[in-house]
């Protein structure tokens, strides 16, 4: 049987206890797709060796790049030779069956990605009663099969949800690559890179949402270091918002978004800064068990609140407007 048509970009560092179970998962990846690119950012404690020797009979491609998330996946992305690609994470498996559906989806629609709904499993591999915005888009729409989003309306989910990220798992995703090599990963967003690029892409980009296809994220919880919001970097996303808002006003207009929605969506920038910096600020006080009761009272606090709700209002607008868009419509005949 011929081989898909896929690179798998696989990043690690210093995991070495998944390891194990990676190499199995690349093994078996192998078996399916053409190329397999592992990018490996400078372990120290044996893992790019554990792979090298596991994997020492497959045609497994080896690169190092420096630390950086989003860097090391566009270096591996930039190597890659086939047509579409998926970025495969410690822990986060697609299973090779359902490549094909996705490239099934990807030339149906000439997509450039097609994004799954991952199952949420927790650290014990069981699943998570957690869900993400991909989630709650299938719920509210109650879509049933691959389903194109068109620019204006991914543009107005994406910022509508925000900060949840539509685009979902990467690992769960799959890319064209030769729009990923044109259009890379941006670094400069922290964790958020994924969704900066959703925003960044998305009139350029051809959405697909695939309901029907299997993959998995685990979820871990943040390091103490992730929790740490820079400023920067908050400031960064917030102005790229406002720049799409801003630009994109017309689109968005005559895109068939509401006009509630509209003002929630422009005021969007100016309410996530402004929560972010209140959760910077409470974070560097960095209260004390005893102390945090009396935190809750505060105006500080208060604020933070008041702007959750409003987030939260946002939110539900935004999937109003899913259902009332992408809603399968169902009729019904009279019985003669």
């Amino acid at each position: 049987m011929d081989k898909l048509p896929v690179s798998i970009i696989s990043p690690v560092r210093n995991c070495i206890r998944e390891m194990p179970s990676h190499a199995a998962y690349l093994r078996r990846m192998a078996a399916a797709v053409s190329e397999i690119i592992v990018v490996d950012s400078d372990s120290t404690d044996g893992t790019r060796t554990f792979l090298e020797v596991e994997l020492a009979d497959l045609d497994v491609i080896f690169l190092n790049h420096p630390p950086g998330l989003y860097e090391s996946w566009n270096d591996g992305i930039s190597h890659a030779t086939q047509h579409y690609c998926t970025v495969a994470t410690v822990g986060d498996p697609l299973p090779p069956s359902s490549l094909p559906t996705l490239i099934a989806s990807m030339e149906r629609f000439s997509a450039d990605v097609v994004i799954t709904a991952p199952q949420l499993l927790d650290s014990r591999q069981l699943s998570s009663p957690k869900r993400w915005p991909i989630h709650h888009f299938i719920a509210a729409t109650e879509i049933t099969r691959p389903t194109e989003i068109p620019s204006a309306a991914w543009l107005a989910l994406t910022l509508g949800l925000f900060p949840g990220n539509l685009l979902s798992s990467s690992a769960g995703n799959l890319y064209r690559t030769d729009f990923l090599q044109k259009n890379p990963f941006p670094t400069q967003y922290g964790h958020a890179g994924d969704c900066a690029w959703s925003l960044q892409m998305s009139l350029t980009a051809r959405w697909v949402i695939d309901p029907t296809t299997r993959s998995y994220f685990t979820i871990h919880h943040p390091s103490a270091h992730r929790k740490r919001r820079c400023e920067t970097k908050v400031r960064a996303m917030t102005a790229l918002m406002t720049t799409l808002i801003s630009e994109s006003r017309l689109l968005l207009q005559t895109g068939g978004i509401p006009f509630d929605l509209l003002e929630l969506l422009k005021a969007a920038p100016d309410v996530m800064l402004e929560k972010a910096l209140i959760q910077i600020q409470i974070a560097k006080e960095r209260p004390t068990f005893l102390r945090i009761p009396s935190l809750f009272g505060t105006p500080l606090n208060r604020r933070r609140k008041s702007l959750e709700r409003l987030i939260q209002k946002r939110q539900e607008a935004t999937l109003e407007f899913a259902r009332s868009t992408f809603r399968p419509i169902v009729s019904t005949a009279l019985i003669q």
